[in-house]
C-alpha cells in the first residue's frame, strides 16, 4: 500500500492549550515526541515503544518475504 499517514491528535491538544509544546531546541531536533512521552509516560509509552517495535518487526518480517 502506497499511502501517507500523519499524526494530528497531539497538535489538537497543544493548540486548545490543553498541554504546552516542546522546547524549541528539541523542536529543531525533531524530538517533540521524546517531551511528549516524557510529560505524559503512561498514556504514550506503549503507543511509542512497544507499538513503533512490533510495527518495525513486522515490516522486517514482510520484506524478507519479497525479492528485489
Amino acid at each position: 500500500i502506497n499511502a501517507v499517514f500523519m499524526g494530528v491528535g497531539g497538535s489538537f491538544d497543544v493548540l486548545s492549550g490543553h498541554i504546552k509544546r516542546a522546547p524549541l531546541w528539541m523542536q529543531n531536533a525533531h524530538l517533540e515526541w521524546l517531551f511528549r512521552v516524557a510529560n505524559e509516560p503512561k498514556r504514550l509509552f506503549k503507543r511509542y515503544f512497544v507499538g513503533n517495535v512490533s510495527f518495525i518487526r513486522k515490516v522486517l518480517r514482510a520484506k524478507r518475504g519479497y525479492k528485489l
